[in-house]
């Protein structure tokens, strides 16, 4: 039973910490020590005024930082036609500020492959100049302009246009979020599942070098309480006065086997009872021919 759970412990052991290196794995591959999660670069080109994100896809956004993941945004564009502008600004003022204005709203963002679902919505005013907003918590303007915002209390919007608020927005952006508990995280995940796959391993060649526990053998058995002979091995066995072997030429059991010293001792006498004489034999053998003291003489002549 012993050797049985060692090696059933010691699988799923293993398994566990095989499952705790692969997941621990892919999170050092996607964000590495520091938990950055990002795109590579791909091309924006709109004709309206620029892009904003739907403020449902960051909305509470707060309880990412309030479990303590401390989870950051970043943005980056490059190889833009124009100065670009980047922010970040709560969601009725962003709303309020691009009233009328033809925008591009973000629905959907995947990271792995690279996806954008998009709205359009029409309009024909040209905004303001962004960067002379004052109600933009994160904001970044330049040919290569990078943003970097916490996630915060409330409901925000996310806007990539041109700097001067013109039409015809176009850039290279990069997209990604920033979390170095998820590091950290990874890096415990690979430790835990090394520890635990080798404790696996560990069991499981336990478990199968265990030798099982045989049931005792009944007495009487070679070994063991019973048993008259050689501990576990069969010894000689010779009929006793009360061994059930029998004399052929007896009505008993064979009495005086084995004797006691079949061997002379060393000075021992000879035996002193000597066996019988012998005696002439009684029987007369048969006559062959005539004998002294017969009433005829064979040899004498005959009338």
């Amino acid at each position: 039973m012993k050797k049985v759970l060692l090696i059933i412990l010691g699988i799923l052991l293993g398994l566990c910490g095989i499952g705790s290196i692969c997941l621990g794995g892919l999170a050092l591959g996607a964000g590495g020590t520091s938990g950055s999660i990002e795109s590579s670069y791909h091309n924006l080109s709109t004709p309206t005024v620029g892009y904003v994100s739907n403020p449902s896809e960051i909305e509470n956004s707060s309880n990412l930082n309030k479990s303590g993941l401390n989870v950051t945004l970043k943005v980056d564009a490059r190889n833009s036609t124009k100065p670009l502008f980047l922010g970040v600004g709560p969601t009725q003022q962003v709303n309020d500020y691009l009233a009328g204005a033809p925008v591009v709203q973000v629905t959907d963002l995947s990271f792995s492959p690279f996806k954008l679902t998009t709205t359009t919505v029409a309009g024909s005013v040209q905004p303001a100049a962004p960067g002379d907003q004052a109600f933009w918590v994160a904001k970044a303007t330049g040919v290569n302009p990078a943003l970097s915002w916490k996630f915060a209390d409330g409901n925000y919007e996310v806007v990539i246009m041109n700097a001067d608020g013109s039409v015809r927005t176009q850039a290279d952006v990069r997209i990604g979020v920033k979390a170095p508990v998820l590091g950290k995280l990874a890096i415990g995940g690979l430790i835990f599942g090394i520890i635990v796959a080798l404790v696996g391993l560990a069991l499981l060649i336990w478990g199968i070098r265990t030798r099982r526990k045989l049931a005792p053998p009944t007495a009487g058995y070679p070994g063991t309480t019973g048993y008259t002979g050689t501990p576990g091995y069969p010894g000689p066995v010779y009929p006793g006065p009360n061994s059930a072997y029998l004399d052929a030429n007896q009505a008993g059991p064979v009495t005086g086997y084995p004797p006691t010293n079949p061997y002379p001792q060393p000075g021992a006498q000879p035996p002193t009872t000597q066996p019988p004489a012998a005696q002439p034999p009684t029987t007369q053998p048969p006559s062959t021919g005539w004998q002294p003291g017969s009433p005829e003489d064979p040899t004498a002549p005959r009338p």
